[in-house]
């Protein structure tokens, strides 16, 4: 995924976290009908500690897996829990970091940027491995040889070169298990935009279906199979289930009534787009449509601009009852965090793009006069509709909402077909944003972007503090389910962001 196009500027950032170890002492302890001794998780970026923008060393020790294993040695677990640990923070070279930036109207603040940390791809560590956390990978590929060809991240520890996910995870003969999968099948279609289509897609060997929700029938056989595997032996596990991607802060970070106007700038948007109506409305009757239903299709381009906040126009598919392929989005649709905020704000994105030439002819049109076809045509294409890319709309929106609930009616079948725990992710975050937040220890934990200390830099992964949330969620589940006693963390013990002092 390309992170930001521009620097996003966070004004008012004044907190900064710190780390420390962790002291938990309960008493009593058990696994339970659980058996600790080989742990083994299998799962995407989430499992494997993923962290703004890359899975730093710091991440993978701080990963819901390790915290959990940690727990599990204090029951009488064992005392190894291998990782193929990166050996610095840089990780693949892909991290974020926060910085100052300026931006199109020169105001310097706090900005997300490249970490600029050269990539670093060796493993500390051997196989086999008990944390299987492969970012990006989606349900279907746990399964795919030579995984590794495919996924860097994979082929840096994979066990050899034909290897698989689930093959390797065996290896560690694992006796309990977590498996996080389905968050991926459906994660690349919204962070994407949507361009792939709604339709959800069954993978091939000449179609991976890149960006487009997995049909949920792939996603239920892939992890039937997985937990299968784990199981056959006799291992016991806890799977969770999926949120509701669109919850995260790369969906509600940059709002949707993008524009803030005053009066005089909203009546001239909106004479503006009056006078596209107005030319669409002669181009259609010139090309032989009859004048009423002319004006009825151009009516939809005459978009009234009002003094205050605004939603932009977007481009949506062009149909012969839209023929220009946009229109002004509508309340409960979404921006990417990644959307270029800065070309909204300078450049016309989302609305239009003043020339002085197209302003020149909106001038000859207000007074009545007649622009030549190409002057016409200029005012038209002046238009500058968000990307596709960039939003997430109300069809997708719905497809996303149905994915989700498929592949958690599958994950909830398996785990009565297998006999295991269900961690409800879906229901904790969702309980986490209609609260807007979560306190440990008289510390708030919110889904507020940077602020909120909950979700990392690029907005879809969770900060140290955040995966020692998920942990004691697993955690709640396995002794809830299995009898155990497993010793739940501190979030406020965990590291947070590192927040610059001075430009």
């Amino acid at each position: 995924m390309n992170w930001f196009k521009n620097t996003l500027i966070i004004a008012g950032l004044a907190v900064a976290f710190t780390a420390c170890e962790s002291d938990v002492t309960i008493d009593d302890f058990s696994q339970g009908e659980a058996d600790f001794t080989s742990y083994v998780a299998i799962g995407n970026s989430l499992t494997a500690g993923y962290i703004s923008g890359d899975v730093p060393r710091s991440g993978q020790i701080a990963s819901y897996p390790n915290i959990i294993s940690s727990s599990m040695n204090v029951v009488g677990g064992s005392s190894s829990f291998i990782q193929p640990l990166f050996q610095d923070e840089a990780g693949l070279g892909q991290g974020l970091a926060l910085g100052f930036g300026a931006d199109c109207v020169g105001t310097v603040g706090l900005a997300v940027v490249p970490a600029g940390l050269a990539p670093n791809p060796t493993v500390d560590g051997t196989a086999p491995f008990n944390n299987m956390g492969v970012p990006g990978i989606r349900s279907f590929e746990v399964f795919i040889d030579g995984y590794g060809s495919l996924n860097p991240y994979f082929g840096r520890f994979q066990n050899g070169p034909t290897s698989n996910v689930v093959g390797d995870a065996l290896a560690a003969q694992p006796t309990f298990f977590t498996v996080w999968l389905g968050n991926n099948d459906v994660l690349g279609f919204a962070t994407s935009g949507g361009v792939a289509g709604n339709t959800p897609c069954v993978p091939t060997a000449t179609n991976p279906c890149l960006g487009s929700i997995t049909d949920p029938s792939v996603v239920e056989q892939s992890i039937a199979g997985t937990l299968q595997a784990l199981t056959l032996n006799g291992a016991k596990g806890v799977i969770a289930n999926i949120p509701n991607v669109t919850d995260i802060p790369f969906f509600t970070t940059v709002p949707a009534q993008l524009f803030p106007l005053d009066e005089a700038n909203a009546a001239n948007l909106t004479g503006a787009f009056t006078a596209v109506a107005g030319i669409v409305t002669q181009n259609l009757a010139l090309g032989g449509v009859p004048l009423a239903q002319a004006e009825a299709i151009a009516s939809q381009y005459a978009i009234e601009w009002t003094e205050g906040a605004n939603y932009p126009i977007v481009a949506v598919e062009a149909t012969q009852t839209n023929p220009l392929g946009w229109r002004q989005m509508t309340a409960g649709e979404l921006l990417v965090l990644t959307t270029d905020t800065d070309a909204v704000r300078c450049q016309g994105y989302g609305t239009m793009v003043l020339t002085p030439d197209v302003l020149q002819t909106l001038g000859l049109l207000a007074m009545g006069g007649t622009p030549t076809p190409a002057e016409a045509a200029a005012v038209v294409a002046a238009v500058s509709p968000i990307a596709d890319g960039d939003t997430l709309l109300a069809d997708e929106l719905a497809a996303i909402q149905s994915a989700t609930s498929a592949y958690n009616s599958s994950i909830a079948s398996l785990a009565n077909q297998f006999g295991l725990g269900v961690a409800d992710m879906n229901g904790f975050f969702s309980e986490v944003t209609a609260n807007s937040g979560i306190t440990f220890s008289g510390a708030t934990y919110s889904p507020t972007f940077v602020t909120g200390g909950l979700f990392s830099l690029d907005g879809v992964h969770p900060t140290s503090r955040g995966y020692s949330i998920i942990a004691n969620k697993f955690m709640e589940t396995i002794n809830e389910t299995y009898g155990s006693n497993l010793p739940m963390v501190d979030p406020n013990e965990f590291e947070g962001l590192a927040v610059p002092n001075t430009p």
